[in-house]
């Protein structure tokens, strides 16, 4: 026997099917797109913290969704770091970062394994770890920023290249000197 459909007008007087979703087949995406243009931010319109996780959110989706060779975001970011800062240290990368010294040797080992980028003990200071990248990371380093200016060009093309500047100089600001404030 098959199941009768029951309609109902919506508040748009548009005629939707009254049975209800199972939650675990709805996906995210779905919920998002549910979610009004309209929407208040409400107190969190003047939070700076909120403007700044939300767009990091969409960048992170952007990045994603480009699968730019499949490298998660924070891994251009550590190459780029160690091409611009040759011999930078862990701790370093950690610092600057923001991330605990554990979670950057993890990403280090994996980009090791991977031939991306060498650690070398310091000739003058057996102490210090320095990192390189490798011949094979210049190349995907050059490979990737291709790639993430693309996408950055697309994903701001809302604001002018001075409103970009400007922005990223506010953004800098915030930020201690120590960690690439300005």
């Amino acid at each position: 026997m098959e199941a009768e459909t029951l309609t109902k007008p919506d508040p748009d007087g548009e005629t939707t099917d009254s049975r209800q979703e199972c939650p675990q087949e709805r996906s995210v995406a779905d919920a998002r797109d549910e979610v009004s243009p309209a929407l208040s931010p409400g107190l969190l319109a003047d939070s700076i913290a909120f403007f700044v996780a939300r767009t990091h959110s969409r960048l992170h989706q952007a990045w994603s969704a480009g699968n730019i060779d499949a490298m998660p975001r924070g891994t251009y970011d550590v190459l780029a770091l160690v091409g611009a800062n040759p011999g930078v240290s862990p701790g370093e990368l950690a610092r600057f970062l923001f991330l605990d010294k554990s979670s950057v040797s993890e990403l280090l080992e994996r980009l090791d394994s991977a031939g991306l980028v060498s650690r070398k003990r310091s000739d003058t200071d057996r102490r210090r770890l320095g990192v390189y990248l490798t011949p094979a990371g210049v190349g995907q380093l050059a490979a990737l920023t291709r790639e993430a200016q693309r996408l950055e060009q697309r994903w701001s093309a809302s604001i002018t290249t001075l409103e970009r500047r400007q922005l990223i100089e506010l953004l800098a600001r915030l930020l201690p000197e120590d960690a690439g404030g300005r």
